[in-house]
């Protein structure tokens, strides 16, 4: 915690970089499929590259910045770990709660907000409303924060949110 209550969570550069090399590993394994020549194959394969190629340079954009990728503060908590964060800071008034959530063997720390669609509505990049909304669906709030690239380990990351949410929260 910083002399202003504020706890600032860093990207990674070893995570962001092994992220990065999976990014291209997969990259490189759709053009195979594409090569390969079935139909099928040449589908999966597009759908690869432009998944990985997205993810590639959102990682390559934020992994090596110098903003941080969280911020929590008496006042809330600024998600700008991944490439479909909200990107402004979450009041802890405007939380409901915190969970772990796993999808698909990936975890999550989830923030329940009060008003999802506040939220969402505040984003005017078409595409990433979309995939926030997607995200929301399937883990049940736009903000689902992976440590994947981030320097703590999902589990600090968990007990950080979930004790500013308790601190903080019960304030307003």
């Amino acid at each position: 915690m910083n002399e202003q209550g504020k706890i600032v969570i860093e990207f990674s550069k070893f995570k962001s970089m092994r992220l990065i090399f999976f990014s291209i590993l997969f990259i490189l394994g759709g053009i195979f499929l594409i090569y390969m020549g079935k139909p099928l194959y040449i589908i999966i394969g597009v759908i690869s590259i432009a998944f990985f190629g997205f993810a590639l340079l959102k990682l390559i954009k934020k992994g090596f910045r110098k903003e941080p990728a969280l911020i929590l503060s008496k006042t809330g908590i600024l998600d700008d770990s991944s490439a479909v964060s909200i990107s402004y800071e979450i009041p802890w008034q405007d939380v409901a709660r915190i969970e772990n959530k796993s999808f698909f063997s990936q975890q999550f720390v989830v923030v329940h907000l009060k008003e999802n669609n506040k939220y969402i509505d505040r984003v005017d990049n078409q595409k990433l409303k979309k995939i926030i909304e997607t995200n929301m669906k399937m883990v049940g709030s736009p903000v689902a924060i992976s440590a994947n690239a981030l320097s703590v380990s999902h589990e600090k990351l968990y007990d950080i949110i979930k004790d500013n949410f308790e601190k903080y929260g019960a304030m307003n």
